[in-house]
C-alpha cells in the first residue's frame, strides 16, 4: 500500500505514562505536578483535523488520560483497523513509546507507524536505523507534514519528515512553521472524551486553546524556541474567540487555557481578546500563562473582567545571581509587582520555581524558597531543570561534567524529570536535591495561613472539598514517593 492510499488513521498518547505529551517544551509527568491537571492533546486533535479536510477518517485514543492498557491500544488495532498509527512521544516515554510500534508491526506489518516529538526529532537518524518497526519520524509543526503525507507529494519534498527509501537514511532539513495560524481549522475535539480533562479546583471540563507560537527568549534551559522558534506568532482575536464560541455552543465547554509561550507578550492583542469576549458576553472562565515582566495593572483589570482566573507566572528562582545565570532577563522586584497586582484583582497566581541548577548550593536554593513563601501564590511548583538536547543548560551541564556528553535516547528515562532528579549540582547530590525539593513543596502548601486562606477562598462546598482531597493526595504522594 502506498501511504497516499490511507483512509484511517489512529493518533495516540500511547499507554506508557501521563505525560504533558502535546507540549513539547515541557514534557513534564504529571505525577511531578502539585497543581496542574491533565491537558486535552491537543496536538493530535489539530493533526486530526488537518487529516480530516483530506478525507481520513481519524480516531484519538489518550490511553494514559482513559487509564487504557496495552490490551486496550491492541483491541482498537484490531477493531478499527488503521492504516496509519501516530504516536506522540516525550523524552522520558521514548523507548517505551517505540515499543508500542514494534508491537503494532508485529501484528500488522502493513500499517505505517509514525512517531512525533521534539526528542524524537532530534535523533531522527538514530532511531531509524535502530528501530525497523518505526517508518517516519515528524519534526517542525506536525499539522503541515502529515496532510502532504497523505496527499502523496514526493517524500523527499516534503519538510519535517524522516524516513528510509531502499536501505538509505533520508533526513528532513527542513521543520515546517505555519506562518498564518488562523488557517489551521479547530482541533478535532469531537473525536476527545472531553470530560477527561478538567479544572481540578471545580472538577468542571476545561479544554486548551492555542493562541500563539513562538518565544523570543533566550532561557538556557526551555526548549520553546526550539519546538515552535523565536519568532511570535499570533492568532487574530476574532479567530480564537470563534473558537471559544465552538467550544461553548456544541461541546458545553467554558473553561479554557490559552496556550502560548507567554500570553501577555503583546498588550494591544491582549486587550483586543478581552474585548472581544466581553462583547460576545460569553461566561467563560480561562487561565493563561505569563512572565513577571509582561504584565501590568492595566491589562490584569482587562483579564479579570474578561474571566481570567488565574495566571501562571515563571518566576524561576528568588536568588538574583541565578536569574542571570538563566538568562531569564527579570528582577526579583518584578515578580513581586506581579503576584502583587494578581492578589489586587483577585485572580488566582500559579508561580513556577526552578531549583537545583548546576551551579545553586543549599543556600542558594533556600533564597529561592523563603521568596516563593514571601510571594504566597495560590500555587507553586518547584521543578528541577531538565537538561534537554542542544539547550545551553545541557551543555553546560556536559562541561561540569555532571551528565556524559553522549546520552543515547533510550537512556533519556533516567534523566532527571521536573520532580524526580537523577542528576545533582556541583554541590548537592541528586538524591539530596529529591531531598530538598520534597521538603519546599511540603513547607510551601502546609502553612496554616496558606491552608486556611485557600480554603476560606473558596466559592462552593465542591470546590471546598476539591481543594481538600486534591491537596491530601499531593501531600500523601509527596510523603511518601522516593
Amino acid at each position: 500500500m502506498k501511504i497516499s492510499s490511507i483512509k484511517k488513521a489512529l493518533l495516540i498518547n500511547p499507554p506508557t505514562g501521563l505525560y504533558m505529551r502535546g507540549e513539547d517544551r515541557c514534557q513534564v509527568p504529571i505525577e511531578d505536578l502539585t497543581a496542574t491537571s491533565l491537558r486535552m492533546p491537543l496536538d493530535l486533535a489539530y493533526i486530526g483535523s488537518s487529516l480530516i479536510k483530506e478525507g481520513v477518517e481519524v480516531r484519538i485514543k489518550d490511553y494514559p488520560a482513559e487509564k487504557g492498557t496495552i490490551e486496550a491500544f491492541i483491541q482498537d488495532l484490531n477493531n478499527f483497523s488503521p492504516q496509519l498509527l501516530l504516536v506522540s512521544s516525550t523524552l522520558f516515554s521514548l523507548y517505551k513509546d517505540l515499543e508500542i510500534l514494534k508491537i503494532t508491526k508485529s501484528k500488522y506489518p502493513e500499517i505505517f507507524t509514525v512517531i512525533k516529538g521534539v526528542t524524537a526529532s532530534r535523533w531522527k537518524k538514530y532511531l531509524l536505523e535502530s528501530n525497523n518497526s518505526l517508518d517516519f519520524i515528524l519534526s517542525g509543526e506536525y499539522e503541515l507534514t502529515l496532510p502532504k503525507l497523505i496527499k502523496g507529494k514526493p517524500l523527499e519534498s516534503i519538510a519535517g519528515v524522516s524516513f528510509r527509501k531502499n536501505g538509505e537514511i533520508i533526513l528532513s532539513k527542513e521543520e515546517p512553521s505555519i506562518e498564518d495560524l488562523d488557517l489551521l481549522p479547530y482541533p478535532a475535539r469531537h473525536l476527545l472524551r472531553n470530560e477527561l480533562y478538567i479544572r481540578s479546583d471545580t472538577g468542571e471540563p476545561m479544554t486548551t486553546i492555542q493562541v500563539g507560537r513562538g518565544c523570543p527568549f533566550s532561557c538556557i534551559y526551555c526548549l520553546a524556541s526550539q519546538v515552535s522558534g523565536k519568532r511570535l506568532r499570533l492568532r487574530s482575536p476574532v479567530n480564537i474567540i470563534d473558537e471559544i464560541e465552538e467550544c461553548v455552543k456544541v461541546y458545553g465547554i467554558n473553561n479554557f487555557f490559552f496556550r502560548a509561550d507567554t500570553f501577555t507578550m503583546q498588550k494591544k492583542w491582549v486587550l483586543e481578546i478581552t474585548r472581544e469576549i466581553e462583547e460576545r458576553d460569553f461566561k467563560i472562565q480561562y487561565a493563561v500563562n505569563s512572565r513577571v515582566d509582561t504584565i501590568d495593572e492595566e491589562m490584569v483589570k482587562a483579564l479579570k473582567r474578561s474571566g481570567c482566573f488565574l495566571i501562571s507566572l515563571g518566576v524561576e528562582s528568588g536568588n538574583k545571581e541565578s536569574l542571570n545565570l538563566i538568562k531569564k532577563g527579570t528582577t526579583l522586584e518584578q515578580g513581586e509587582e506581579s503576584v502583587y497586582l494578581l492578589k489586587k484583582y483577585g485572580i488566582k497566581s500559579y508561580l513556577f520555581f526552578m531549583i537545583g541548577f548546576p551551579w545553586e548550593d543549599k543556600k542558594d536554593i533556600e533564597e529561592t524558597v523563603k521568596y516563593a513563601i514571601k510571594l504566597n501564590g495560590d500555587f507553586a511548583e518547584f521543578h528541577i531543570p531538565v537538561p534537554f538536547e542542544e539547550t545551553p543548560l545541557r551543555k553546560m551541564m556536559e562541561e561540569e561534567g555532571l551528565i556524559p556528553r553522549f546520552i543515547p535516547p533510550e537512556k533519556g528515562a533516567s534523566l532527571s524529570t521536573h520532580g524526580l532528579p537523577s542528576i545533582g549540582t556541583k554541590y548537592i547530590t541528586a538524591y539530596e536535591l529529591r531531598k530538598i525539593r520534597k521538603k519546599s513543596i511540603l513547607r510551601y502548601y502546609l502553612r496554616f495561613n496558606y491552608i486556611y486562606g485557600t480554603l476560606i477562598k473558596t466559592r462552593s462546598i465542591k470546590e471546598f472539598f476539591n481543594y481538600i482531597r486534591y491537596g491530601y493526595n499531593r501531600v500523601i504522594r509527596l510523603m511518601f514517593s522516593r
